[in-house]
């Protein structure tokens, strides 16, 4: 044979190879099935007073848009009332950011109604919409038809300057023209904080206790911590250690959950089942589907969540067999572990997988399957998605580096772990990546002549379009499969729309390009020293 026929041999060999790591999907599936979801008991709805009490921590930050039905979510759990708790931790730098930014969005506004120019160029987004919610209000009190333009620019129907004008003096009379300004700053973007109090001022009946905690800018971030008299970096391990000591008195076990968090209602239900059996856990890892803002969200991203979601689903349960992963959401901990291990590590990107790491190596607790999902959102843009993804990759670098350093431990538990780390990380990031390159390589090599696939039987060619369409069909099926944890508000409304929704599945092979590039990212970025310390926000979609 020829070297261009050899070359296509080998990339058929190369395709046909991570076929057979793909068919590991249904070997996953059958074990998560027999070993925990066709477990799952029949649940008792009668607790007790004795019932486990439970405190879930939700730290927020930035998180307007979600927090409020979150909380709301989390308490009308499946559980007594009187049985759990909900801490809110927000970040109190949010607070003092966003005073800064209204007082110099009002100062823009007041200059705007002096010199009656509101078309201004310095004019910031945020002073622009003020402005028109303001003479929108104004105009309106004095019988007169307004209508917003979609860059939030006050346009007066059948106006002219000198009402307008008559308009805009109306306000610069009006001694509370700061204070009416101010109070649209605040409607327009409030703050994490301001949601949470105003969801908790709100009267409900028959809720669990709602506790608001919002981190002080010069938190050490250590548990329990104190308070140092200067800005300290934040990050959600921070966040989650000073929402630690805000624990009831009562509290057996802690649950995390993310801003955007619908958990499984009946989920406090089996961990209090785990809990009064013969061998309760001390970690609960819950899977996490991130479906739910679907179709408000890039075609590419809504292929990541649904391939994010089935491994969760499928191979996660496998997982755990060689490998304490805890993912920081839909995470249950046993409190006396909590306090004994001191907390989360403000300084890992992900103390999440951290904890679990440091869990196991020095107190041997392995975190268990939790067979009750929570739906959550995936970063709606690719910019976004990156991001989220390096942080990860580049917290799972920084895991492993405090792993190496840990020589107070098990040395042979530790060596074990740092390999099934190295595998789990690196190694498969760089084999999917080089995977990924394999297809444009192959049509590069075949435009410039020195691919001959002419030498392969059209059995095989045959077997390789069956293989591609075998991967078409599972993305589809796993989109079936997830769609009721989709928000159905924001689905299309359409036939067609319901047919540009499943024609974007078909970008699978650029998505599946896209998917280990941020880890091959963050091991670049890592070993150049860049190492991002502060708490991210992941944009949410609004819902």
């Amino acid at each position: 044979m020829t070297l261009s026929q050899w070359i296509y041999f080998g990339a058929c060999a190369v395709y046909i190879g991570f076929f057979l790591l793909f068919l590991r999907f249904f070997y996953w599936k059958y074990y998560s099935t027999k070993h925990y979801w066709s477990r799952r008991p029949p649940l008792s709805d009668e607790l007790g007073a004795d019932a486990p009490f439970f405190s879930l921590i939700v730290p927020a930050r930035e998180e307007a848009d979600v927090i409020a039905r979150t909380i709301r979510h989390l308490a009308a759990l499946d559980y007594p009332n009187e049985r759990y708790e909900i801490i809110v931790a927000s970040d109190e730098k949010e607070q003092r950011n966003a005073d800064r930014i209204r007082i110099h969005a009002v100062q823009e506004c007041e200059s705007a109604l002096i010199t009656g120019d509101m078309q201004a160029a310095g004019l910031s987004v945020y002073a622009r919409q003020m402005l028109s919610r303001l003479l929108t209000q104004e105009a309106e009190s004095h019988g007169l038809h307004t209508r917003d333009d979609k860059k939030g620019t006050a346009l007066f129907a059948g106006l002219g300057y000198g009402e307008t004008r008559r308009i805009i003096n109306y306000c610069l009379i009006d001694f509370s023209l700061r204070d009416r300004l101010m109070l649209l700053a605040r409607t327009l973007r409030p703050t994490t904080q301001e949601v949470v109090e105003k969801t908790l001022s709100t009267p409900g009946s028959d809720t669990p206790r709602v506790v608001h905690i919002s981190v002080p800018c010069d938190f050490d971030g250590l548990y329990p911590g104190q308070c140092v008299g200067e800005d300290v970096q934040s990050t959600k391990g921070r966040a989650l250690n000073r929402a630690l000591s805000a624990l009831s008195p009562h509290t057996e076990m802690v649950g995390f959950f993310d801003a955007e968090s619908r958990p499984d209602p009946a989920v406090l239900r089996y961990v209090a089942y785990r809990l009064r059996s013969a061998s309760p856990p001390y970690i609960l890892q819950g899977p996490v589907f991130q479906v739910r803002n679907y179709f408000s969200i890039n075609p590419l991203c809504r292929i990541a969540a649904l391939y994010q979601a089935v491994s969760h689903d499928w191979y996660l349960p496998y997982l755990f067999r060689t490998l304490p992963f805890v993912g920081g959401t839909n995470l249950f901990i046993s409190r006396n572990l909590l306090v004994a291990s001191g907390g989360f590590d403000k300084c890992i990107l992900t103390e999440d997988l951290e904890y679990g790491v440091r869990a196991y190596l020095i107190w041997d607790a392995w975190p268990e399957y939790l067979p009750y999902p929570s739906s959550e959102q995936t970063p709606p843009t690719i910019t976004a998605f990156f991001r989220q993804r390096m942080r990860w990759g580049t917290g799972h670098l920084q895991v492993m580096k405090k792993v190496s350093g840990m020589t107070d431990v098990d040395s042979w538990k530790r060596k074990v772990l740092l390999r099934r780390l190295l595998l789990k990380g690196q190694a498969e990031w760089i084999m999917y990546q080089i995977a990924t390159l394999v297809p444009p390589t192959m049509i590069v090599l075949w435009h410039l002549g020195l691919v001959d696939p002419s030498a392969a039987p059209v059995t095989l060619r045959y077997m390789l379009h069956a293989i591609t369409l075998t991967y078409f069909g599972f993305t589809f099926y796993i989109f079936k499969r997830y769609s009721s944890y989709i928000d159905k508000h924001t689905a299309p409304r359409t036939a067609l729309g319901w047919c540009m929704a499943y024609l974007g599945l078909l970008l699978l092979p650029l998505a599946a390009f896209l998917f280990p590039f941020p880890y091959t990212a963050a091991l670049l970025r890592y070993s150049l020293t860049e190492r991002p310390m502060c708490w991210t926000k992941t944009p949410r979609t609004r819902e």
